[in-house]
């Protein structure tokens, strides 16, 4: 939660200011996983988008593309998010 609150804090800007320009950057996102006996497993993907919408900025990142290196541990994690019916993780961070 302590990153989650970084970022937000690091996206917030005075409503009095204009919006940014866009600006396209390549990105990643990585996603962490704990498991039984220490395990820990990473996804990696390059898909991430931000949009503005109101007062809201909206992060979007696709979960079928995430992929830990390893094609049947990809498969579970499909399985596991419920790809199928939830295709993206959202963060939506409310502007001040």
């Amino acid at each position: 939660m302590d990153a989650l609150k970084l970022l937000a804090s690091l996206l917030l800007i005075p409503a009095s200011a204009p919006p940014p320009a866009p600006v396209e950057r390549a990105g990643e996102v990585s996603i962490l996983a704990h498991g039984p006996g220490g395990v820990s497993i990473e996804g990696k993907s390059t898909e991430v988008s931000i949009a503005e919408e109101a007062a809201v900025l909206l992060f979007r990142v696709p979960l079928a593309p995430i992929d830990t290196g390893i094609g049947l541990r990809n498969r579970h994690l499909r399985e596991s998010l419920e790809v199928e019916k939830f295709p993206d993780a959202t963060l939506r961070v409310q502007r001040g």
